[in-house]
């Protein structure tokens, strides 16, 4: 990559240097040692990881994101910590007593073995932080009772935590974005309640979220990817708690890093230096400020080394360009934002980008007024919250796609749900899915499919329309459907014997590979028959751009249906938009550089930056630039980050302004079923 005329190369082998050197430097300065006096024990002997004495554990049922939550709010505020998954807990024998703090990141899963563990570790004197749910016996130990499970049902009451007496607690922030989905709701039974849930206006909500007692934490929800900064401060204020040693360790390892970027940031000495002036004097400010205060108020002297590294990381984005042609999006999971889609709006204009792909629905329920499918509770009492959206991104010069999830019928009203099963109109596989989705070979599936985006793109007038969900199930087991309604097809249109069925078309079976292409061309139909609907709207109802969100990987083709080479050549979708979520920025230079190549002159080529998901969730905006960077260089036509929440608007997004959307960009011109614009 480039970054002030250096290579890619040197840059990485620069980076790599300096993390070596901070990881000597951070050994032979020591390790923050977190024990209570009450619970001193004998120094152990080094574990394989190197003894950390902070343990993540990621519980059964977390499938990493909970965990990456937490060890990314850890390394931003400097605490080095091991990671463990509960599976493989019982294998290291006496590991646990060499532990310090263990840190639960979803317990509602956890196995009898892994709470006798934790239990045992608790009253040997550990610190035990948990997080969402536990079982009855360690929620004791914490000081809590757990009560009935509240969904939020997006009204949005568990937005953010704030803290009752912040000040008690040395480094805790006032409050953190939650943005959370459900809660349990929980009661103290001996631990002090340190945080109370508040709703998008910043009104309580009338439930407790955090509580402390002198064996730990506990929280009532899983830590999200929201307000990472936030969250730094707030895991090292309660880890800080029960040791004050944290503060001294965290802040070695952030002096250090403040130091490595401040030398880096010299030695490059590329872009426009006025832009980056301001905050590389703040940047100073912080350090000097935080060297004075580190042995009276460590605290204190943490905040301002996460500030001066913030400031740093600014300047560190400042040398890349600005494009006047490029797609430049977010995608947005739910159609309720707060504080309004006016103020997100208006930052999204403010911070260089020009599109939105925002949640409207599924074929289970959706967000707007419809005539064909269910409607989520509060549109149905007169709220618009799609509505909202597409008249504040008019307003600031944003183009709203709509996120339609063409075959999930997961979240239908129960009622609805039990009909499509009744009715065989829910794919049908080796193994039971959780994820329900609507079979397309079904008739009625595929007429609603049909009506049903036709109908938003009458009723809603937006930019474009995604389409998510428009494949098969990946998991395995789950990937093909074997109801009557795809053996039905399957053999009409082959013209192939169905003797045998299902097995003649399983994988090893006669027909498997003709199976899996009759999978992609039953999609492919489906997709042409959207086409063809929305090119019959009038001029008073503009046809939308439709894309499909694809995935990136080589194989999806295979893997879930997704025939996008035969999209392409058919001019059924008016751009290639991939989702290449992976923190790898090798790998997510081989899939853009195929998909480029894939899309050709045909549409342009689009690239989903997973920042926030499953797969990927970044440490600072320098990921994301150096991804934004890679589709550039392989000629690419735009970016689209997922996903939206405070972390983006309030971190990456300012940090992008400084270099790759400086500048003001037009989406490039595409019209719907027609020509990409040159």
């Amino acid at each position: 990559m480039e970054f002030g005329g250096r290579s890619d190369q040197v840059r990485g082998e620069r980076i790599a240097l300096v993390s070596v050197l901070l990881s000597l430097l951070c050994a032979l300065l020591g390790r923050a040692v977190l024990f209570s006096s009450r619970c001193a024990r004998a120094e152990p002997e080094p574990l394989r990881d190197g003894g950390l004495p902070v343990l993540v554990l990621r519980g059964y049922g977390d499938r990493g994101p909970f965990q990456q939550a937490i060890s990314s709010a850890l390394s931003r505020a400097g605490v080095e910590h091991a990671v463990q998954e509960e599976s493989k807990l019982a294998q290291e024998a006496g590991g646990l007593d060499q532990r310090r703090v263990v840190i639960v990141s979803y317990g509602a899963q956890m196995k009898p073995d892994t709470e006798a563990l934790l239990l045992d570790f608790v009253e040997k004197g550990g610190i035990l932080c948990a997080f969402y749910r536990v079982p009855p016996r360690l929620a004791s130990a914490l000081g809590v009772r757990l009560g009935r499970f509240i969904p939020d049902d997006h009204e949005q009451r568990f937005h953010s935590i704030a803290f009752q007496k912040a000040e008690s607690l040395p480094g805790l922030p006032a409050r953190v974005v939650q943005d959370s989905w459900n809660i349990f709701e929980t009661t103290s039974d001996g631990a002090a309640c340190i945080g109370r849930w508040e709703d998008s206006r910043g009104q309580p909500s009338g439930f407790d979220a955090v509580f402390l007692s002198e064996h730990g934490t506990f929280t009532n929800h899983v830590l999200t990817a929201h307000d990472v900064s936030g969250k730094a401060r707030f895991l090292a204020a309660l880890l800080g708690h029960f040791d004050g040693g944290v503060w001294t360790g965290a802040n070695r390892v952030l002096e250090a890093r403040a130091t490595a970027a401040a030398r880096e940031i010299d030695a490059v000495a590329a872009g426009d230096p006025t832009r980056a002036a301001d905050c590389q004097e703040r940047a100073n400010q912080a350090r000097q400020s935080a060297v004075e205060c580190a042995a009276t108020d460590p605290a204190k002297a943490h905040s301002l080394w996460m500030e001066a590294l913030r400031q740093l990381e600014l300047v560190r984005c400042s040398p890349y360009r600005s494009k006047s042609v490029e797609m430049r999006g977010v995608f947005v999971p739910q159609p309720y934002v707060a504080p309004s889609w006016e103020a997100v709006m208006s930052r999204l204009e403010e911070g260089g980008l020009n599109a939105a792909f925002v949640y409207a629905g599924s074929l289970g329920r959706v967000f707007y007024r419809s005539q064909l499918l269910p409607m989520e509770a509060r549109v149905q009492l007169g709220e618009d919250p799609v509505g909202d959206c597409l008249k504040a991104g008019r307003e600031h010069g944003i183009a709203v796609h709509l996120w339609f999830n063409a075959l999930n019928v997961n979240d239908a009203p129960p009622r609805v749900l039990e009909e499509l099963r009744t009715q065989r109109r829910i794919i049908t596989g080796v193994e039971p899915g959780a994820q329900q989705m609507a079979c397309p070979s079904e008739p009625q599936n595929r007429k609603l499919v049909v009506d049903s985006v036709v109908e938003l793109a009458r009723c809603s007038r937006p930019a474009g329309i995604m389409l998510d969900y428009f494949r098969y199930p990946f998991a395995a087991g789950q990937e093909f459907c074997y109801c009557p309604h795809c053996e039905r097809k399957f053999v009409e249109e082959t013209k192939l014997p169905q003797d045998g069925w299902p097995k003649s078309v399983q994988p090893g079976g006669e027909h498997y590979d003709a199976f899996r292409q009759w999978r992609c061309d039953n999609l492919t139909a489906l997709l042409a028959a959207i086409r063809s609907a929305l090119a019959e709207l009038t001029e008073q109802q503009p046809v939308p751009l439709l894309s499909v969100a694809t995935f990136g990987w080589p194989d999806a083709r295979n893997k879930v249906g997704q025939d996008a080479s035969a999209w392409i050549g058919g001019r059924l979708v008016d751009s290639h938009l991939c989702l290449n979520f992976t923190p790898s920025v090798s790998y997510f230079k081989t899939l853009v550089e195929n998909q480029v190549r894939e899309a050709g002159n045909e549409v342009p080529a689009y690239c989903g930056i997973g920042a926030f998901s499953h797969a990927a969730q970044f440490d600072g905006p320098l990921q994301l630039v150096d991804q934004i960077e890679v589709s550039r260089r392989a000629e690419a036509h735009g970016f689209v980050v997922f996903r939206l929440n405070t972390t983006f608007l309030d971190e990456f997004l300012p940090a992008l302004k400084m270099g790759v959307t400086s500048g003001r960009a037009s989406v490039p011109h595409v019209q719907a079923g027609g020509d990409k614009g040159k």
